[in-house]
């Protein structure tokens, strides 16, 4: 969902943004953070960004202009800062836009991999009564106490059932999207684990005790 502020961006630079060789880079940052907006739209704020920051550069150096006929004087030396201002500002907000989403990515993986050990235990006991593995992740998906595991669940239950997509698929997509490669080991074993015609339940249970 996009803010007004960015919905202009888009508007302005949206079909150059599209264009720009960073489209994958961002798209992928997007996903791991578990931002749900177009990379072009983001790619377009960050310019804007940048933009914005030049223009607060402009400013300044226009205040320092100024500020002399108020009978204020500023040493000499801030010139160094203040002409070269537009360019810092407006790369500075172009690149922490950038890196906002990474920012979050690693976030997620931090609090993925804190809670994940437990919500494997919830997994295992789920699987001993005999629950499918989408209905495993349903549940999962609705136990807020897990955090960003079950933010990725309910992730993955949703491909299921609102997109008919194939659980073997679910979990790729999943495994490429996840910033915490403790949990794309785990999802990449599972699906070894289906298509192998191997057992499920007791690869939960020795994963479970594993990460405990």
């Amino acid at each position: 969902m996009l803010t007004k502020y960015q919905s202009l961006c888009y508007k302005i630079f949206g079909k150059r943004a599209a264009k720009s060789s960073q489209i994958n880079y961002i798209k992928r940052s997007l996903e791991r953070a578990f931002i749900e907006v177009r990379p072009e739209a983001y790619i377009s704020f960050a310019w804007m960004n940048g933009i914005m920051g030049a223009i607060a550069g402009m400013g300044l150096i226009i205040l320092y202009a100024m500020l002399p006929s108020f009978g204020i004087i500023l040493p000499p030396k801030l010139l160094a800062i203040i002409i070269p201002s537009p360019i810092l500002l407006g790369a500075m907000a172009y690149f922490i836009t950038l890196m906002i989403p990474e920012t979050k990515a690693n976030s997620r993986k931090k609090d993925i991999e804190n809670k994940l050990p437990y919500a494997l235990n919830f997994i295992a006991a789920l699987s001993t009564a005999g629950i499918t593995p989408a209905l495993i992740f349903k549940a999962l998906g609705e136990q807020k106490v897990y955090g960003e595991v079950s933010k990725e669940a309910a992730w993955i239950y949703r491909d299921i059932s609102i997109f008919s997509i194939d659980i073997i698929t679910a979990l790729r997509n999943a495994v490429k999207r996840i910033p915490s490669i403790r949990f794309q080991e785990f999802l990449q074993g599972a699906i070894t684990t289906i298509t192998s015609g191997g057992n499920l339940k007791n690869y939960f249970l020795a994963k479970a005790e594993e990460y405990m």
